[in-house]
C-alpha cells in the first residue's frame, strides 16, 4: 500500500517519536508525544498509514459530513501487517474524519464490531482495559441513529441502534494498567462545548455518534486553554447530535 506526500509530516512524526521511546524516554503516554491524521474525501482516496498497532493506540477525535446514505463510512483499523490506517468512503459529501494516536506498547489489541440488529457487544473490564470507537457507518438520517461504546457494571460495551438502515460500528481495545483512572463525558446539541480535564494528563477519544448527519454535522474533541473539549455543530435545531468520550488518566 503506497505512502502519499501529503502525510509524510505526520510518518515522520510518528518515526521521530517511536524512536526516542525506543532509545528509552519515558514511556508512559504524554500528550505532546500524540500525533493526528485527517482523512477527507475530497482529499483522499486512498488508506493514510499512522503507524505500528503494536507502538500507537489510535481512536477517533471528530467526524463531519453526510452520513445519509447506506455507503458513507469513516475507519481507523489494522491491516494484515499490524500497521494502522485511516480510510473512508462516500456518496454524500464532506465526509471527514480525525484520528488521534498515542504511544502505547501492549501486546493486545481487539477489535470488535457491532451491526444494526445485533444485540450489545461486551469488550471487557474497564479495570483493565481502555476503549475507543474506531469506525461509524450507515445512514444517520434521524433522529434516532446511535452507535456507541460505554461502560456499565464495570464492563465496557459496544451498542447502537437505527431506525434506517447499515448503520454499524467498530472499537477497539487495548490492555491498561489495572485501575487506571478512565473517566466520562458525554455533550449533545445545543449545549456549549464539554471541558473533558486536563490535556496535560489525560488522553481523550470519542466514543459516540448520535442525530441527523444530513450535511454539515459534526463531532469533535479540541484543546483549549489547556483542556480538552467535548463538542459538535449543526446548522439545524432538528438534527439532535450527540457524542461522548473517554478519558485515561496518564500519570498514576
Amino acid at each position: 500500500m503506497k505512502h502519499f506526500p501529503i502525510r509524510i509530516t505526520f510518518v515522520v512524526a510518528v518515526l521521530l517519536t517511536t524512536l526516542s521511546l525506543a532509545a528509552g524516554a519515558q514511556s508512559s503516554p504524554k500528550v505532546g508525544a500524540t500525533a493526528t491524521y485527517v482523512w477527507d474525501q475530497s482529499l483522499d482516496s486512498e488508506p493514510i498509514y499512522m503507524g505500528s498497532t503494536k507502538e500507537w493506540f489510535c481512536g477517533i477525535k471528530s467526524v463531519r459530513g453526510q452520513f445519509n446514505g447506506e455507503k458513507e463510512r469513516v475507519l481507523i483499523a489494522e491491516d494484515s501487517t499490524g500497521n494502522w490506517y485511516l480510510s473512508g468512503a462516500s456518496n454524500k459529501k464532506k465526509v471527514r474524519i480525525e484520528a488521534l494516536c498515542f504511544p502505547h506498547r501492549s501486546s493486545v489489541l481487539s477489535v470488535y464490531k457491532w451491526n444494526q440488529g445485533q444485540d450489545r457487544v461486551l469488550l471487557g473490564s474497564v479495570a483493565r482495559r481502555y476503549c475507543a470507537l474506531t469506525s461509524i457507518s450507515g445512514n444517520f438520517a434521524g433522529r434516532g441513529e446511535a452507535v456507541r461504546v460505554y461502560a456499565e457494571n464495570g464492563s465496557w460495551y459496544l451498542s447502537g441502534q437505527s431506525k434506517k438502515k447499515g448503520v454499524s460500528g467498530q472499537a477497539a481495545c487495548t490492555d491498561i494498567e489495572e485501575n487506571t483512572p478512565v473517566k466520562f463525558f458525554d455533550w449533545t446539541q445545543g449545549q456549549p462545548s464539554e471541558e473533558a480535564g486536563s490535556a496535560a494528563t489525560s488522553i481523550c477519544m470519542l466514543t459516540s455518534m448520535t442525530g441527523e448527519f444530513a450535511g454539515d454535522e459534526a463531532i469533535m474533541l479540541g484543546w483549549a486553554g489547556g483542556l480538552w473539549t467535548l463538542g459538535g455543530n449543526a446548522k439545524r435545531d432538528t438534527t439532535h447530535i450527540g457524542t461522548s468520550a473517554a478519558c485515561i488518566s496518564l500519570n498514576r
